[in-house]
């Protein structure tokens, strides 16, 4: 207490001394002197007071203040404040100056060459700074600055005030701002720069809190711009606020505080706005915390948005520096699927991958996930990570809107993938799907694991828009229905179809397919199906076509192109449409039966693109008929090695072996007629049965090498041979052994023909021989020889592929009447002899038409060059005419008597030109008979009748009959010509004779023919009474000439001048008259 009132005392005390110990004019001049000497410029000020309490000051007012190229302006108030202890002693050191209202304008000079100052510079100029004292220290309030610098615009700063302390150390100089602030804009700032010339050493800490970027941005640019790590800062940094900031730089020389490796810089960002500038690229509503350290900014914690989508936990790595600075963004994004295609577009440098979203017209949705950008700004690689996704996306080559409903989806510059991906395009869909997409020289896609469901209708459409798929897909016309896959996965090339491995596990519902290939759409209601690449396999396919329901099972080894394998089993049923269609498309005998209901079981189908083929199964007809087959076959080789019919009456094995040169047939067991009527279109005769065991192989043109063995036995069976007429056995029984077949007894019947064989063939070293005996009671050759039917077509057909066989032996056939086009041969034996190079058939006994004939004929058996010579000799005495004109003319003649005919035909040539090259003689003498019917003679008859002289005179044989004494031909054939070298009618009505020829190839007419009426001679002479004295008592004949056809002749006159002597004399030995033809008879319009 004591202590304390004596040091209050010696305060008062002092304190009352001052005035008298300090001289207050003094001290006011030194210190406007020193601030004045310090400034190096001109100041001007109205007053300067001093005032000693409560502490020394000296107050200058109204200060001007102009240093050249540097500084200029007024302050309001100066106030400084001196020690206390030195102005005791007379001298002055200042303490603290404060500045109120200061309102200057700063001039930066341009940046030069100079050199830089050193530290001892600086410490100098910053001691100077101090005014002489060890420490002082300075405040503004309510200051203005503008800064100005060479072409650029000036900056300014308002409301600043600022606290700073100067001091002197031992280790340098401390300068320290406790407080730096402004409220235009608005800064708030502290810092302490640290020079030590001895270290040597300069530091420089600086902290700031709510810093508007914008308008420290602009100052900086116009102060700084040419610093490059400040115009790098503010190039990223373009707007919001600094809540806080701290700087810090150290060095051992000023030039080391701008390097940007010594440069530290944290703060925290609100609001601000983030550029990208290489990028075209910016950050929006930033906020976070940013720190510069080492020439990179990093800002973590970051949030705000990029185009129209949010970003939260984000990283930014950025260099200051180059063009190649390091570049590293990271954030979690709730992104605008618009955003998401415009960052690929911009940074996917994939050719490939680029033409693909440029087929992405428009996209709408969100999504959420990382987005990636880095490494360098030179070379910015996107990294996208999206866990989730909803979006609706028009990508053009898909005709329907594709909609995204949740997924994973990533992308880098090794390509992109999905996770749990559920999309839908139209009717279809896919779920689950992982997938990865891998970019580089080709495109490689992996598929791990997926489903889907697919409208096949749309698909089908949308693929055959497609140029390469249309010509494959144009065999299917339309789909409906739905593929759905239970799992899918796919590894390849996309554009090498080649490199394709994938799997897909599915199954179909209500699918429909409308094929050309199909005349009706197939139904596959439901199935299961495993594909992989080039197979496709499926299961328990419920599948309808046409009347046909099967459950299907299979694989097949398949392209877009064609199917080069595959393996069938299948079971169901197949109704008379789809056999009828299975029997068309595939060129089934059409004897095969289609009009039942048949059902299958344990079915087997294989093939091959070349052609090999597989089947076994078994099958059951409505009527109960069961049947078990195995087949195979190649391209040279058919081989049945089961077929086996049975019921209740039969039970019967068949196997086939058909090579391309040896062929193997074989039976074993019963078939009924009623259950082969059961299985093939041909009636058949009920009660009848096959039996036996009989094998038999041969091979092709080597007749020697036939072999059968066995037994067999039938009757009532029937075959399909020719068409609409079947080959009926009404009973056969043969035998074999080795080399010989023994054909006990067999009644064959074809059509109206019943035949009878018995006989041997036997192989041997030159062929077949054969020794048969064939009868008949009668044939019908138009029965035989009507269009062939499926068999004997087939045979054949396969006959002109291949050698004749070579058969020799002889065959005795015997027939009590041979119907050959109507012509009737009764009775006709023949011995038909065959040898290796020709047939002949030996007639023993024939009747053509009632016509004794006899003699040779013989075939060639040189298919290519065939050859036919013939001698056949007629002969016929005394025979009732009528049965031999109505057979030979088929009816369309008729006539009686009795006629005796000579007559022989022999030809050598091809058999096409028989008519050409037969030759030979025939003589034919009727008598006392009559004609009714004559096609020739008729129409000349007629023709006659039409003359006004003659009309109504001559037999009109329509209606009447011409009675004859003698009708006579003689007549030769050759070069394709029958020549009537004479023929003559003696009638008591009239005369006719007739030379001339037919041709027959052209079965063409040539005749002249005269005829005499004898009754109406003394008639005519009436008539012309002028020429009565120069006929009496010749023959009056009309000579006419005819032409056309046979079964059309034509007649005209016959000029007298015309008619041949030989016919007058014909006609005067015929009638034993002379004969007169006279000219002015008929007018010349009617003559020849």
């Amino acid at each position: 207490m004591g202590t304390g009132a004596v040091l209050l005392l010696a305060v008062a005390a002092a304190l009352l001394l001052l005035p008298r110990l300090i001289n207050k004019e003094m001290v006011r001049e030194k210190i406007v002197h020193l601030l004045s000497q310090k400034i190096s410029g001109t100041v001007t000020f109205q007053d300067a007071d001093i005032s000693l309490f409560p502490l020394p000051r000296v107050i200058i007012r109204n200060v001007s203040l102009n240093i050249p190229e540097k500084v200029s302006g007024t302050i309001r108030t100066v106030t400084v404040f001196p020690e206390l202890g030195p102005l005791f002693r007379g001298e002055v050191r200042l303490a603290k100056i404060q500045i109120n209202g200061p309102s200057l304008t700063l001039r930066i000079p341009a940046k030069t060459d100079d050199k830089v100052k050193s530290l001892e510079e600086i410490a100098a100029l910053l001691r100077s700074l101090s005014l002489g004292s060890t420490e002082i220290r300075l405040r503004v309030d309510h200051g203005s600055i503008i800064l100005e610098r060479l072409n650029r615009s000036p900056v300014s700063f308002k409301e600043i005030g600022l606290s700073l302390d100067l001091a002197n150390t031992k280790e340098g100089v401390l300068l320290t701002v406790n407080r730096l602030n402004s409220k235009d804009p608005g800064l708030s700032i502290s810092a302490v720069l640290r020079v030590n010339p001895v270290a040597p050493m300069i530091s420089l800490e600086a902290k700031g809190k709510d810093l508007d970027i914008d308008p420290v941005r602009r100052a900086a640019l116009d102060l700084s711009g040419d610093i490059p790590v400040v115009k790098n800062i503010f190039d990223i940094l373009r707007g919001g606020n600094i809540e806080q900031i701290s700087f810090q730089s150290t060095g051992s020389s000023p030039g080391d505080l701008g390097r940007a490796a010594n440069i530290k810089i944290k703060g925290r960002l609100n609001k601000g706005a983030v550029v990208i500038s290489g990028l075209d690229l910016m950050f929006r509503g930033v906020s976070g915390d940013c720190d510069i350290t080492e020439g990179i900014l990093l800002g973590h914690n970051l949030k705000g948005e990029i185009m129209h989508s949010r970003i939260s936990d984000g990283m930014l790595r950025i260099g200051l520096k180059g063009k190649d600075a390091l570049l590293h963004a990271d954030a979690a994004v709730s992104a605008d699927m618009t955003d998401v295609h415009a960052i690929l577009r911009k940074f996917v440098k994939n050719k490939e991958f680029l033409e693909e979203l440029e087929h992405v017209r428009s996209i709408n949705g969100k999504a959420e996930g990382r987005l990636v950008l880095g490494e360098s700004l030179a070379r910015v690689f996107p990294r996208i990570d999206i866990k989730a996704m909803n979006f609706i996306s028009e990508y053009d080559r898909i005709p329907y809107p594709l909609e995204i409903r949740k997924g994973r989806f990533s992308y880098d510059e090794q390509g992109a993938a999905v996770k749990g991906l559920d999309a839908a395009a139209g009717k279809s869909f896919f779920a689950g799907l992982d997938a990865q997409l891998r970019t580089g020289d080709k495109t490689h896609l992996t598929i791990l694991s997926g489903q889907a469901g697919i409208d096949t209708a749309e698909v089908h459409r949308w693929l055959s828009s497609y140029e390469k798929l249309s010509e494959p897909l144009r065999k299917i016309g339309s789909l409906s229905g739905r593929l759905n896959f239970s799992s899918l996965t796919f590894q390849g090339l996309v554009m090498d179809s080649q490199t394709w491995n994938f799997k897909l596990y599915g199954s179909a519902e209500k699918l429909i397919i409308h094929t050309p290939l199909l005349p009706d759409a197939l139904h596959v209601n439901s199935g299961k199906f495993e594909a992989r690449m080039g197979q496709l396999t499926f299961s328990d396919a419920n599948t309808n076509f046409l009347d046909a329901s099967s459950l299907v099972s299979g694989s097949l080894i398949t392209s877009l192109q064609s199917t080069s394998k595959g393996d069938i089993r299948f079971s169901g049923t197949v109704g008379p449409k789809a056999l009828q269609w299975i029997k068309n498309a595939f060129s089934i005998p059409q004897y095969i039966r289609t009009d039942q209901t048949i059902s299958a079981s344990a079915a087997r189908l294989t093939w091959q693109e070349r052609g090999d083929m597989a089947f076994q199964g078994a099958m059951k007809t409505a009527a109960g008929q069961s049947v078990v087959m195995e087949l195979a076959k190649d391209q040279d080789h058919l081989t049945i090695s089961r077929l086996d019919v049975a019921d209740t009456v039969s039970k019967a094995s068949f196997r086939i072996d058909l090579q391309e040169k040896k062929k193997q047939l074989s039976f074993k067991g019963r078939l009924s007629t009623d259950t082969a009527a059961s299985l093939i279109a041909v009636p058949q005769v009920q009660g009848g049965m096959l039996q036996g065991d009989f094998t038999v192989g041969f091979n092709e043109g080597d007749p020697s090498g036939i072999i059968a063995q066995g037994r067999l036995g039938g009757e009532k069976i029937v075959l399909p041979w020719k068409k609409e007429m079947p080959l009926t056995i009404d009973s056969a029984s043969l035998s074999a052994d080795k080399g010989s077949v023994l054909v006990d007894s067999a009644r064959l019947r074809l059509g109206a023909n019943a035949f009878s064989m018995k006989g041997n063939i036997t192989a041997n070293a030159g062929g077949l021989l054969v020794d048969m005996d064939l009868s008949s009671d009668h044939i019908l050759w138009d029965d035989v020889v009507k269009p062939e039917g499926d068999i004997a077509k087939a045979e054949r057909q396969s006959k002109t592929k291949r050698k004749p066989q070579k058969v020799q032996g002889v065959v005795r056939l015997k027939t009590g009447s041979l119907d050959y086009y109507g012509f009737q041969v009764a009775p006709f034996h023949a011995d038909i002899v065959m040898n290796t190079d020709r047939t002949d058939i030996r007639v023993r006994e024939s009747s053509p038409c009632g016509v004794r004939m006899t003699g040779d004929i013989s075939l060639s058996a040189d298919e290519a060059a065939s050859e036919m010579g013939m001698d056949l000799r007629f002969d016929a005495t005394d025979q009732e005419l009528k049965p031999t004109i109505l057979c030979l003319s088929k009816g369309k003649s008729d006539a009686t008597g009795l006629f005796t005919l000579k007559g022989r035909l022999h030809s050598l040539g091809r058999a096409e030109d028989l008519k050409k090259v037969v030759e030979g003689k025939v003589e034919f003498i009727a008598k006392k008979g009559t004609i009714s019917r004559y096609k020739t003679l008729d129409t000349v008859f007629d023709f006659l009748n039409k003359g006004e002289e003659l009309r109504g005179q001559m037999p009109d044989l329509d209606k009447s009959e011409l009675s004859y004494d003698l009708l006579k031909v003689t007549a030769s054939v050759g070069k394709g010509y029958l020549v009537l070298d004479e023929a003559t009618i003696d009638s008591t009505v009239l005369g006719v004779v007739a030379q001339g020829s037919l041709n027959l190839v052209e079965n063409r007419l040539d005749l002249n023919v005269m005829v005499a009426p004898l009754r109406q001679v003394n008639k005519i002479v009436r008539y012309i009474p002028l020429i009565g004295d120069v006929i009496s008592g010749s023959l009056i004949s009309v000579p006419v000439k005819v032409t056309g056809t046979p079964a059309d002749p034509q007649v005209t006159y016959l000029s007298p001048s015309a008619a041949v002597s030989n016919l007058a004399n014909m006609m005067k030995r015929t009638l034993n008259l002379p004969v007169k033809i006279l000219s002015p008879l008929f007018p010349k319009e009617k003559r020849e």
